[in-house]
């Protein structure tokens, strides 16, 4: 049927970019359930750590509070990931975030990088309310490029640690790298970033190793995401 062509769709584009994005009548009712109760709860603002994480109450995490998460990974996103797996998945962690401008340049996942989970892992972003690029949507390199730089990356660190007249932290390391990434994206791969974009119940699918960014929202923006 439809729905099954949909899915096929959906899953060519990830088979060939590394991520996908999308978004359904039935995601933008879920995403709007959850941030009706997220603005409804009482003292909202102790919701939050410092970070902007959900922070765990006595009734559990957010998987525990929000059924709509079991009601996500049942729709089309559930769909979705066992189409592309060819199986059943495991759900690894579940998580909700209120990212807000907290410091005056981007850091830590706001600037480019690629994670390092197994190469099995798929990662799900769902977006709350309206997303883009004034609160910081999501930008991703397709995986033809990101390849291009993990194959160059290779020399990028044996060349770091010679150049270094001192041993570097982890941190320096990655804001090297990150600064790398930049220089290169912008001066060659500007035409092949990605941003996500849409409204409530956007959701993007993506491997970790694709190369990638958080949003860095504008001071006066914010963007919910599980």
């Amino acid at each position: 049927g439809s729905n099954n062509q949909e899915i096929q769709s959906l899953k060519s584009q990830f088979d060939d970019k590394g991520f996908v994005i999308s978004q359904t009548r039935s995601t933008e009712e879920l995403a709007n359930s959850m941030f009706s109760k997220i603005t409804s709860f009482p003292n909202s603002s102790t919701m939050w750590n410092a970070n902007g994480s959900f922070i765990e109450t006595e009734k559990g995490d957010a998987y525990g509070v929000f059924p709509e998460v079991e009601l996500i990974l049942k729709g089309i996103c559930g769909r979705l990931l066992s189409t592309i797996y060819q199986s059943h998945f495991k759900v690894f962690f579940v998580k909700l975030y209120k990212h807000e401008r907290l410091t005056s340049e981007p850091e830590g996942s706001q600037i480019w990088h690629h994670d390092t989970c197994p190469g099995t892992c798929i990662k799900i972003l769902f977006f709350l309310n309206d997303v883009g690029p004034d609160n910081g949507g999501t930008e991703l390199i397709p995986w033809n490029q990101t390849l291009q730089f993990l194959k160059k990356e290779w020399s990028f660190n044996k060349n770091i640690k010679v150049d270094a007249t001192e041993p570097l932290t982890k941190e320096e390391i990655r804001i090297r790298r990150a600064e790398w990434y930049s220089s290169h994206i912008d001066r060659y791969y500007t035409r092949y970033k990605e941003q996500v974009s849409g409204p409530p119940g956007t959701f993007l699918l993506f491997r970790p190793e694709v190369l990638h960014k958080g949003g860095f929202p504008k001071s006066d923006h914010c963007r919910y995401m599980l």
